[in-house]
């Protein structure tokens, strides 16, 4: 019965997953590109970066509302859960229960996953950016746009939540933890028939 509900959202889950990975892929490309990079080409490698900055803002731009909905859906399936686990006369077949918590399993599997590999591609274009900062320091001449590339916040190129809040690594139990405690607290505030 739930599993109608899971189908598109999971269907997001790997299309941003997959997402996270090619973009992770290009950062790490990019950064063995600034170890092999000479004093010829380093103009080159810093519009690389900014092309690389402004493809992570604008995937940022058009997917961080759906990330935020979908921790919205993981919020219902937590409460669903709990619901579940602490009033279970309410469910009255087995099967019920099965299904929400092969929902609850999924959808949160696929949360790990869409938070890991986002958080993956922030540490990623950090350490580019540190390699590339490291890069132009060693130069005696800096251009302003490699002088900008020096003043940019590693936090600056990060997937978010509908731009609410960066996803780090911390953001995964972070988040997870604070849905469990209210989850928790709404259900105890239900007065028991």
């Amino acid at each position: 019965m739930y599993l109608y509900f899971v189908i598109p959202f999971n269907t997001f889950a790997i299309y941003y997953t997959v997402v996270c990975y090619h973009l992770r892929r290009m950062t790490k490309v990019f950064a063995k590109s600034i170890s092999s990079s000479t004093y010829l080409n380093l103009d080159k490698v810093t519009q690389t970066y900014k092309a690389l900055k402004s493809l992570v803002a604008k995937i940022d731009r058009e997917l961080s509302f759906l990330m935020f909905t979908t921790t919205l859906f993981n919020a219902c399936t937590m409460y669903l859960g709990i619901k579940s686990l602490l009033r279970s006369g309410e469910f009255t077949i087995i099967e019920q229960h099965i299904s929400v918590w092969c929902l609850i399993i999924a959808s949160y599997l696929s949360f790990i996953a869409m938070g890991t590999m986002a958080s993956l591609v922030y540490e990623a274009n950090a350490n580019g950016l540190e390699k590339l900062k490291d890069a132009i320091c060693n130069r005696f001449n800096v251009t302003r746009s490699q002088m900008r590339v020096l003043l940019t916040d590693a936090n600056d190129v990060s997937l978010t939540v509908w731009n609410i809040v960066p996803i780090r690594r911390s953001f995964i139990f972070g988040t997870m933890g604070a849905i469990l405690t209210y989850c928790v607290l709404i259900e105890s505030l239900e007065k028991v028939p």
